[in-house]
């Protein structure tokens, strides 16, 4: 009788707890298809380097710096130091602890004030998303969204979002943000001693502030150590090592490298963008621009623009679109990389190259170089004089006008423009404005991406491909815009001009490598352009002002050529 009547209460007891559960199921159910659980993050967008170096960073839409970085980015000694002192059941439980609620609940009511807290990783996830007032009331909802943060989320993704969103005072969350901001590290990178470092600091951000509060700081770091040491089993010279550690921090700046092409990568709306940057080439190429540009501010020329190209896979490595970003009284924010400008005579190769391929010209056929007049235009040599019979090659060499305007209107500049037009050329003319022979000269708008793109073709033999600015942007498409002999024969015209960074005895050594190279100043001297390749690599150059305005001086022989 008795082991029926125990077996009756205990049918009972487990009925009613079977209808609790279905009574909160539902419960939940409900509240959770009435009030989903919504967040919506925004995150700093970076940019690297192709070796992986931080370019530049930028606020995230709310204003805060907070880096986006998958759970395999954070160190699984990082991972562990967390779930140790934050949440030990972490893999364990469905977004809340009721064993924790009832030990921190009969631990403060012994004690009559807050003497520990109950919450689970997860809870804290929601509470950082949605911040509210810590009242019993709030706590239960925290205890319904963290439930549902689990539903909606698995455990790799919530531990990720964590530490992503840990507050470390002011305007800085997650550890990537921290980690480089203050020890000038990747997550992946941090010793035992820094990984406590960063998850003493989100309990106390106020108090415990980076960088303000040190002292109190290494206090807190070391008591954690000596409490975290034993779950991780470490040896006594380990843990000394870790305490001994010093903790010297300060808040470094964000890196402001290639600053025209980071903000040009934003507009991607990514939180991690990769470039074709080579770093310590970007460093250099952005010294010499602003030293050399200020060497020029003296006769007027206060802008410049630099861009470096890897023939072989069309990547560009060195990008400055200004003498300076913070340059304010200069313009130094505008990106005269992309700007249209007048080419000068840089368009006269591939004019005299398209001749060669249509066999209208060879490097030896010989032209005029006199006064004409074809329709009313009537060129004028640089220099103002005339060579009579000269050779292709002596005309390219020497950039005379005349030759290539003839060069020009026998091929058509309507054809010319259409081959243009199939190596990317957007801007040579504006709408509803026709092709003319102005072209031969510079009459007409060309970027330095386009320019660039077209001599690497030269140096490739005639092979055009697009340039890329980002790693996964690299295409395999490539168009034949010239044929190999006419690129070799344009390119050994270019090569034989004087070099201008040696002195003449040096250009009988055989071990000099040859460099093709052209120089253009537009009508009015408002662009000085200066474009060299070799094999390797394609390097544009200009100078002028971004405002447009003339200077006598101005040329690209004198000006853009010795940066």
């Amino acid at each position: 009788m008795k082991y029926q009547h125990l077996k009756k209460t205990c049918n009972k007891f487990l009925t009613w707890v079977s209808l609790v559960w279905i009574l909160l199921a539902v419960v939940f159910h409900f509240f959770n298809y009435f009030s989903p659980l919504h967040y919506e993050l925004s995150y700093s967008t970076r940019v690297y380097s192709s070796e992986g170096k931080l370019l530049s960073a930028y606020l995230s839409e709310d204003d805060k710096w907070r880096f986006k970085n998958n759970l395999t980015d954070f160190s699984p000694l990082l991972q562990e130091v967390f779930l140790q002192k934050e949440d030990k059941y972490f893999y364990y439980h469905g977004g809340f602890n009721p064993i924790a609620i009832a030990r921190a609940g009969f631990q403060n009511l012994v004690s009559g004030k807050r003497k520990s807290g109950a919450s689970t990783i997860t809870m804290q996830v929601v509470r950082l998303l949605h911040p509210k007032k810590r009242t019993i009331g709030n706590k239960l909802i925290e205890v319904f969204r963290a439930t549902q943060l689990e539903l909606k989320l698995n455990k790799y993704e919530i531990l990720e979002l964590y530490l992503n969103i840990v507050p470390y005072g002011g305007n800085i969350e997650g550890v990537g943000a921290a980690s480089f901001l203050y020890l000038q590290k990747k997550p992946d990178e941090l010793s035992f001693a820094e990984a406590v470092l960063l998850s003493v600091i989100p309990n106390r951000p106020t108090t415990l502030k980076l960088g303000e509060k040190n002292e109190k700081i290494l206090e807190a770091r070391n008591k954690w150590i000596l409490a975290l040491s034993e779950s991780f089993v470490l040896g006594k010279e380990v843990k000394e090592e870790a305490i001994l550690e010093p903790l010297n921090l300060s808040r470094y700046p964000i890196p402001n490298t290639a600053p025209h092409l980071s903000r040009l990568l934003k507009a991607q709306n990514k939180n991690e963008i990769k470039s074709t940057i080579k770093y310590e080439w970007q460093i250099k190429a952005e010294k010499l621009v602003e030293s050399y540009s200020h060497s020029q501010s003296r006769f007027n020329i206060r802008n410049a623009s630099v861009m470096v190209l890897d023939n072989a896979t069309g990547k560009v490595v060195c990008y400055v679109g200004s003498q300076n970003f913070s340059d304010y009284e200069n313009a130094g924010q505008v990106d005269g990389t992309r700007g249209i400008r007048s080419p000068g005579s840089t368009l006269k190769p591939f004019i005299y190259g398209m001749a060669i391929d249509q066999g209208l010209y060879t490097a030896k056929t010989i032209v005029t170089d006199v006064p004409i007049n074809i329709n009313g235009y009537s060129p004028q040599n640089y220099e103002k004089t005339f060579y009579g019979n000269v050779s292709i090659e002596f005309a390219l060499g020497q950039s005379l006008n005349i030759p290539a305007v003839k060069c020009l209107n026998e091929l058509s500049p309507e054809k010319v423009e259409t081959h243009l037009k199939r190596a990317g050329f957007r801007n040579l003319f504006p709408k509803n404005q026709k092709a003319g022979l102005a072209m031969a000269l510079g009459g007409c708008g060309v970027t330095m991406h386009e320019l660039l793109g077209m001599y690497a073709c030269l140096a490739r033999g005639g092979l055009w491909k697009p340039i890329s600015i980002t790693q996964n942007q690299e295409s395999n498409y490539e168009i034949e815009l010239m044929s190999h002999a006419a690129s070799f024969l344009v390119t050994q015209i270019l090569s034989e001009r004087k070099r201008p960074d040696f002195p003449s005895s040096f250009l009988f050594s055989s071990e000099i490598p040859k460099i093709a190279w052209k120089t253009g100043t537009s009508f009015g001297r408002k662009d000085a352009w200066s474009i060299g390749y070799c094999n390797e690599l394609t390097i544009a150059v200009w100078l002028g002002n971004f405002d447009g305005e003339g200077v006598s001086g101005l040329s690209g022989a004198d000006v853009a050529t010795p940066l």
